[in-house]
């Protein structure tokens, strides 16, 4: 969880950023499965928490909440685990597969949503956004020797998510 330097951060960082943001850009228009995961999230008898302040009648306030609301707990918790302990302790044993197996294990976890959404929708949720987003995430991390970088990344591109998904700008 070392603070880096910020100097030799800003690069990785901005790589990580575009490795997360460029298949959404890219993918979801075509196949708007990142949005049926959202929706399906929403429509439940009991929103899921990061979603639910979507449903706030304020749209700005609702997407400000899913912001805070995915950047300090869900994404902190992320990055804290699978790049900050996964990466950080196993990567001198294990080198840059260390990148590759917390990207397998951070998939495997994301895949559950499989069950409750069309395959299709799943398969494309899992590898042409996790997959990507956890490459990127732990190559930072790697780098680095922090989860700042990435967990900054993250949380920008959580933001531009949620106002290009709900057509806000």
């Amino acid at each position: 969880l070392f603070i880096p330097r910020l100097k030799s951060s800003i690069l990785p960082a901005v790589i990580c950023f575009l490795i997360i943001i460029i298949p959404f850009v890219v993918i979801e228009p075509f196949t708007h499965s990142f949005k049926k995961l959202i929706m399906f999230s929403m429509n439940q008898s009991k929103p899921d928490l990061a979603f639910m302040w979507l449903n706030n009648p304020n749209q700005f306030t609702g997407r400000l909440g899913v912001f805070l609301y995915l950047g300090l707990i869900g994404t902190f918790a992320e990055e804290l685990f699978f790049r900050g302990f996964l990466i950080q302790n196993f990567k001198n044993k294990l080198k840059i597969f260390t990148i590759f197996i917390q990207s397998f294990l951070f998939m495997l976890i994301n895949s559950l949503i499989m069950v409750v959404i069309p395959l299709i929708d799943g398969v494309i949720y899992v590898f042409c956004y996790t997959l990507p987003l956890s490459i990127g995430l732990g190559w930072c991390s790697y780098k680095t020797k922090s989860i700042w970088p990435g967990v900054v990344s993250l949380n920008l591109a959580n933001f531009i998510y949620c106002f290009i998904l709900f057509d806000i700008i």
